[in-house]
């Protein structure tokens, strides 16, 4: 490989995707070394990527902490990172980890991850996007492995059953076809985006599998050329009622141009007012017997959407609001039937929506894939058109597909494109 010019240190900044599936209740230290491009390379590049992985450990919550000198267990990991090009540009780590405690090695663990580009010389935060993105993902599926050992390892060091338990063991995440996307088109400047998963809330239920969607829709909008910069991305206490309004009402509104293309996803609970029929959003902190003063309601989302001085807004919804399970919640002891669920936009306007289901259908999940049924077919069909299906092309694809999966685990879901007129708006894709 060859990268002529090219900066000798690169500094990356991998952000975890999503928290913790099943958390140790132990302290590690963490020993790695820098990271070294291959060997054959004419300017072989050196990753100084410690500190961030660290960061990265931090967030996401494996450990119950992460130390700098003695700790109940030791990870060590060794990585390399190759460069290749074909069709596209190629930016690919490979991680070993070997978790010890007292020099024994507990378990080792391999991931590889690839994310695809143009050509970079590393000098801005953009040219250095594929790498981290590529390493955010090694380490995903590193830490994710750890997760799912917890039982075996946490025998093995004598905790037993008796440590404080951080988080419930939950299986891992599957590894799916649309996590990463097989395409890359040119940056466009001028598009925005904010992406909402929220998972585990702070007094519902969980998502299953919302913050796994949120994070693949991520991962594509960068392949479509949205820069990182543009995108953003929210989880966990993040997208609490605060977050999601600010940019929402103040963020997008400043940022976006009249040649914007904005897309906007939401991935987790919706909730119907059983008085009104009125649909919301259920933010990371919303309340299902306040929803007035703790949600979000969908209608304003239409009116602030349509507000913004953008060329085109697309919003796409894995939720659902007929209260009677799924991505859906309703106060406790309140009737599950709601008669009229008000979901409706109007003809005019520049917005077009997705919505997982109808009115009074609920939201499955593919648990194979890792990901509600909708958003896994919605990635899908943009992938088996590289990037470049236009919305109708992406309705027709994936609503056979939702519809035969809901029926054969014995329901309805018929995904909706809105508003009923579209006159034209589905001619445009999601660049």
């Amino acid at each position: 490989m060859s990268l002529a010019g090219c900066m000798r240190e690169v500094v990356l900044n991998p952000e975890p995707e999503m928290s913790a599936v099943a958390s140790l209740p132990v302290s590690a230290r963490i020993e790695m070394g820098k990271v070294t491009s291959d060997s054959n390379a004419a300017n072989p590049i050196s990753f100084d990527v410690k500190s961030a992985v660290l960061s990265y450990a931090q967030k996401r919550g494996t450990f119950r902490e992460i130390l700098d000198g003695p700790a109940d267990l030791t990870l060590k990991i060794s990585a390399g990172f190759v460069f290749s090009s074909g069709t596209t540009f190629n930016y690919t780590f490979r991680l070993h980890g070997v978790l010890m405690a007292a020099g024994r090695p507990l378990g080792q663990y391999t991931a590889e991850a690839t994310a695809h580009g143009g050509m970079t010389r590393f000098t801005a935060a953009a040219d250095r996007a594929p790498t981290n993105e590529a390493l955010t993902l090694a380490l995903d599926k590193l830490f994710l492995q750890i997760e799912a050992d917890r039982e075996r390892v946490l025998a093995q060091l004598g905790a037993g059953t008796s440590a404080p338990v951080v988080a419930a063991p939950a299986a891992p995440v599957p590894v799916s076809e649309v996590d990463t996307p097989r395409y890359k088109l040119e940056e466009k400047a001028e598009n925005f985006a904010l992406v909402i998963g929220i998972e585990k809330y702070q007094n519902l239920p969980p998502a299953d599998f919302a913050e796994h969607d949120a994070a693949a829709v991520r991962r594509h909008l960068l392949s479509l050329g949205y820069p990182e910069r543009n995108i953003i991305f929210l989880t966990g206490p993040k997208a609490g009622r605060t977050g999601i309004e600010k940019y929402l009402q103040t963020w997008l509104p400043l940022n976006v141009k009249s040649v914007s293309r904005v897309f906007v996803y939401f991935s987790g609970h919706g909730a119907p007012d059983p008085a009104t029929g009125q649909a919301y959003l259920v933010p990371w902190d919303g309340d299902a017997k306040f929803l007035k003063d703790t949600a979000y309601p969908v209608k304003r989302l239409y009116e602030n959407l349509n507000a913004l001085k953008a060329e085109r807004v697309l919003l796409a919804m894995d939720a659902c609001f007929s209260g009677e399970g799924g991505r859906s919640v309703l106060a406790k002891g309140a009737r599950p039937l709601v008669t009229k669920v008000d979901t409706g936009i109007s003809s005019g306007g520049k917005l077009v929506v997705f919505a997982a289901s109808g009115p009074d259908e609920i939201t499955g999940t593919q648990e194979s894939e890792g990901h509600g049924l909708f958003t896994y077919h919605f990635l899908k069909a943009l992938g088996d058109k590289n990037g470049s299906a236009t919305v109708r092309e992406l309705y027709n694809a994936l609503l056979p597909k939702v519809q035969d999966a809901a029926r054969r685990d014995g329901r309805e879901q018929t995904p909706q494109l809105l508003p009923a007129e579209l006159g034209g708006k589905d001619s445009s894709g999601l660049r």
